[in-house]
């Protein structure tokens, strides 16, 4: 009868923190939730060797959240909130304080898929997508807005500061996203891996991007790989930047000359 009212009790707890949500934690996976949390219509998957740690007064509704690869971790900090999110993590994601994700007023949800260390500080708001891969390393400080439709592409390594204004559809990549091979070996992966066009099997060309404290970054600013922005710079709409370092304090607006080089394929 003890057993018996035990496990209603659970149940009953269980139920009440997990409202409308589906929640698989496999043999040797750990799932830790802190009090006065709220979790409604999520999809919460940790693997074996994995875990997903939230702290208190943390907020997650209509969610996917996915520990997936072994001893990977995913560690969500006090008074979160996080909304309308797919994050899957195949490394280690960190999560600070009192940070705002959700989708905005985009129709897709916002994302994050970590294969590599992610590291958010507190108080953020972000919008967009983020995207690790290859053992990737990112960092994001504290009191950064990051909006609409952005992306965040890291293969190496982004550094983020704090109190950065990035506006919508932005690009922030360290990475060329795509090896460049030969015509007939691109061909031999496109037909062997169909329907996975544009497979990758290797790291591209990468190189770090940082960006300092303070900036403003205008819509549709494209940040390439090996750039460096200093402290309180602003950063004009639909400029480029590609491998080059802007000092502190400076304004940077669309440069329209355009450069052309033969390709080496």
């Amino acid at each position: 009868m003890l057993k018996k009212l035990i496990s209603s009790f659970f149940f009953i707890k269980w139920r009440y923190l997990f409202k409308g949500s589906v929640v698989i934690v496999k043999r040797d996976g750990k799932l830790n939730v802190g009090k006065r949390c709220s979790i409604t219509g999520c999809i919460i998957q940790v693997s074996p060797t994995c875990s997903l740690s939230i702290a208190e007064d943390t907020v997650i509704k209509k969610c996917r959240l996915s520990v997936i690869n072994k001893n990977s971790s995913l560690q969500i900090g006090k008074h979160n909130s996080i909304t309308h999110s797919q994050i899957v993590v195949s490394g280690r994601l960190y999560i600070g304080d009192e940070n705002i994700l959700d989708k905005g007023y985009s129709y897709r949800n916002y994302s994050i898929r970590a294969d590599g260390d992610i590291f958010i500080g507190n108080r953020n708001r972000l919008r967009g997508r983020i995207w690790l891969r290859y053992g990737g390393n990112l960092k994001i400080g504290d009191y950064n807005n990051i909006n609409e439709d952005s992306e965040i592409r890291c293969d190496e390594s982004i550094t983020i500061g704090s109190y950065n204004q990035i506006s919508y559809e932005c690009m922030i990549w360290d990475t060329n996203t795509h090896c460049i091979y030969p015509a007939k070996e691109r061909r031999a992966l496109a037909e062997s891996k169909y329907p996975s066009l544009g497979f990758e099997y290797e790291r591209p060309k990468t190189k770090a991007v940082s960006i300092g404290d303070d900036c403003w970054i205008g819509k549709r600013v494209t940040i390439l790989k090996g750039s460096v922005i200093g402290n309180r710079c602003i950063i004009g709409y639909g400029t480029t930047i590609s491998n080059q370092t802007i000092p502190d304090n400076k304004t940077v607006t669309e440069q329209k000359t355009l450069k052309f080089y033969d390709n080496q394929i």
